[in-house]
């Protein structure tokens, strides 16, 4: 006969499996759904490229903002299938926005910190599409990221 404690693990476990893991498919809807109602006034800001590089259109803005428009921008790449991953690595942005590793080091620390990017291993992170809404409405009221 199984303790307490293992029936109660069971029922978790069978609770976690039925109501929160998703299939990539599911995932990826969540993904176009939050950048379809996103998507308007967005191309002011950034160009997507044939390379599935991102340029930025405001060089002037503060590092934040142009770290945080070229991860968006590298998020609508890849739903244009023209970059195979959402992520972007350190040397990308340092290497595209000519933004210095001094400066892109503690921006992406702080976006990550205010939980707007996600870490996905050593030097990789990605947009989190959760937040990207509160990123677009703080951006367009002029606010610092």
């Amino acid at each position: 006969m199984a303790s307490a404690d293992e029936t109660s693990s069971r029922k978790l476990k069978d609770w976690a499996l039925r109501e929160l893991v998703s299939s990539p498919e599911e995932d990826s809807n969540v993904v176009v759904d939050v950048l379809a109602k996103s998507k308007d006034g967005v191309a002011e800001h950034f160009r997507v490229r044939s390379d599935g590089k991102v340029t930025i259109r405001n060089r002037e803005a503060p590092a934040k903002e142009q770290l945080i428009w070229y991860f968006i921008g590298a998020a609508y790449d890849k739903i244009a299938d023209v970059r195979e991953e959402d992520s972007v690595e350190n040397k990308e942005l340092i290497a595209e926005t000519g933004i210095k590793e001094g400066t892109v080091k503690p921006g992406i620390k702080s976006l990550t910190e205010s939980d707007y990017i996600v870490q996905k291993k050593a030097g990789v992170y990605r947009l989190n599409y959760m937040k990207l809404g509160k990123i677009l409405k703080q951006l367009g009221e002029g606010k610092a990221l």
